[in-house]
């Protein structure tokens, strides 16, 4: 009965998300410095540039229904946050809640950060948080183990190209393959993850090789000024004033540890206590593949999130 009430207040928090992600999303679509609008801009008008796909997206919608730019992204943020709160909320139905696990459940950098934080609201992370849910539950003993291998093999490169910070998050999945297909060793684990993460190496290998040139950035801009009457601005314009060979590091030259990156820190290690409590006080119960025969559950969470630490770092 207990397990019932919280389910129920799950439920209904779930669904204050959702009223509460549309209405802040149709707030700030037309703000005119939205980061979130920004990075749903960037096209490939101008020649490949990473992010473009997104282009691919909004574009088709907002022309085949004739509505603006902006609504359609607002229309595509909207149902990817909704996406993602609901298949999160039927992946919890058979869960047995903790005290620890209802405080990281309800923590403001959770679900609810991006109410918390509108800023962060509606930008492409949701296609990370939506691809790995799904991934959860296609991990479930009732689905082939096939079905899983082909989704990551076919659609994380093409999630790279809509976002491509998204591969220093690949240590989850990878891991989620491992325990969905059995790999009892190191060496069948490393060559099956070799190859269903070769066109995601690939992809991931072509963005860093091709960036965006400033012809390219210009025609670009150009054609979303004179087709959607759009500038470019934020995400659109960091393409080339910043790129990815880490040569945005020049911002740590006046940072100090107090309060800089003491403030990091404290938010890390307050925000994700509960997580911690609870993967200290967790146990893998079936060892029979290479993950859960080599690994605490703690020690390997630190290790899936250490590259994640570079976009704290950037």
């Amino acid at each position: 009965m207990k397990n019932i009430f919280i389910k129920n207040k799950i439920t209904v928090f779930i669904f204050f998300n959702i009223f509460f992600a549309i209405f802040y999303l149709f707030l700030k679509h037309n703000v005119g410095n939205d980061t979130s609008i920004s990075e749903w801009l960037i096209n490939y008008k101008g020649g490949f540039t990473r992010r473009g796909f997104g282009g691919l997206i909004t574009f088709p919608i907002s022309n085949y229904f004739s509505i603006p730019l902006r609504e359609s992204i607002f229309y595509i943020q909207s149902f990817l946050h909704c996406s993602y709160l609901i298949l999160f909320l039927f992946y919890m139905r058979n869960f047995v809640l903790n005290i620890f696990q209802i405080f990281t459940l309800f923590s403001p950098l959770f679900l609810l950060y991006p109410i918390a934080e509108i800023e962060s609201l509606g930008r492409k992370e949701i296609l990370l948080l939506l691809f790995f849910v799904s991934s959860l539950l296609l991990s479930e003993k009732k689905f082939s183990p096939k079905i899983l291998n082909y989704k990551v093999f076919i659609l994380f490169p093409i999630l790279c190209l809509v976002w491509e910070e998204v591969i220093l998050f690949s240590p989850f999945l990878a891991v989620v393959l491992v325990i969905k297909n059995n790999l009892e060793n190191f060496k069948k684990s490393f060559f099956f993850l070799l190859i269903i993460f070769f066109p995601t190496i690939v992809t991931t290998l072509f963005i860093f090789s091709n960036p965006l040139s400033l012809e390219g950035h210009k025609i670009m801009c150009d054609f979303l000024q004179n087709e959607y009457g759009e500038r470019c601005y934020m995400s659109a314009v960091l393409l080339v004033q910043n790129t990815i060979y880490f040569d945005t590091l020049h911002i740590h030259d006046n940072a100090k540890f107090f309060p800089d990156y003491f403030r990091y820190l404290l938010i890390f290690l307050v925000g994700f206590s509960f997580l911690h409590i609870l993967l200290l006080n967790n146990k893998f119960l079936d060892k029979r593949n290479f993950i859960t025969k080599n690994f605490k559950p703690i020690y390997l969470f630190i290790l899936l999130y250490l590259p994640v630490i570079l976009l704290f770092i950037f």
